[in-house]
């Protein structure tokens, strides 16, 4: 966790967070996904959006040694981002 995910998740224990368990920190049909996503290494990318902000969150396999560790997931904020449209 970087210091901003350790502050949006202060409610929940922000730093103190770091070495639980992944599938536990989730909600709803999420650790179903996280627990694939461990079994199945792979990329996974969508959009959400909370209190009006809209993110896009990207999650990928974090490996030791060529050993499944655990996911990284990098989250953008899409606030006031320029939208193009190429053809």
């Amino acid at each position: 966790m970087n210091k901003t995910s350790i502050d949006q998740f202060a409610v929940d224990g922000g730093e103190e967070l770091i070495g639980s368990n992944l599938l536990e920190c989730h909600p709803g049909p999420a650790p179903t996904k996280l627990a694939q996503l461990l079994k199945h290494p792979e990329d996974n990318m969508y959009t959400i959006e909370k209190p009006g902000v809209k993110k896009i969150l990207y999650q990928t396999p974090w490996k030791e040694n060529g050993e499944i560790k655990g996911l990284v997931e990098i989250s953008f904020q899409l606030v006031g981002m320029p939208h193009f449209i190429r053809g």
